[in-house]
Formats: structure tokens, sequence, C-alpha cells
């Protein structure tokens, strides 16, 4: 088995709060410059604007609770919760909320949380 030290979950996955709070500033303004671009937008101006950073966060947030919440009304165990939540977070470390769907993003987590536990 391997040690903490030379595991991939140190290598790829432990990152300091500046570097989460960077990574996610990345993708929120890849996501905004996206929409800035995209001429439908441009032309009808009944779109949303953006989300912000503090926006997405609020947003994660409550999809982590109904991970949670799911979870427990399926008397899910423990293990395949935080799970869950894990996969949900390190997806959108990465991705902002306004690419994909949230609702749907849960499920699969949830899905693979019962899968690989």
């Amino acid at each position: 088995m391997t040690s903490y030290e030379h595991s991939s979950q140190l290598l790829r996955w432990t990152l300091t709060p500046e570097e989460l709070a960077r990574r996610r500033e990345a993708s929120n303004r890849r996501t905004v410059d996206a929409i800035s671009k995209c001429s439908h937008a441009k032309k009808h101006g009944e779109r949303q604007p953006p989300l912000s950073t503090e926006e997405e966060t609020i947003l994660r947030r409550f999809w982590e609770g109904k991970v949670q919440d799911v979870c427990n009304a399926f008397h899910f165990p423990n293990k395949i919760q935080a799970t869950a939540v894990t996969y949900l977070k390190r997806f959108y470390t990465d991705n902002s909320v306004m690419d994909d769907v949230p609702k749907h993003i849960m499920l699969s987590c949830i899905y693979l949380a019962c899968k690989v536990c």
C-alpha cells in the first residue's frame, strides 16, 4: 500500500486555501468570459448575468447539503455520503456551476460513491 506522502491524493487534491481559491476564480473567469463572448447572449438581453465567485460558493454549499439530504433519505452509510460530497467538491474545484447542471453532477457523484464504496 502506498503511503500518503507518495499518494495521488496528496499530489493532486491536497490544496492550500489560496490555491483552491485561485483555481475556482480561474474557473469562474473562464466561464464568464465564454458567456460574454457568446453572440446569442449579446443579442438577447433576457439572460441572467453570470455568477460571481461568492455566488458560486453559495451554490456549491447548497448542493453539498443536497447530497447529504439525498444520502440520508436513502439511509446510505456515512462513507458513501462523505465520498459523494468529496467528489462534488473535487468536480467543482476546476469547473463552474454555470457550466454543468449541479443537480446532475450531484446525482452522478452519489451514484459513483455507491459504486466505489
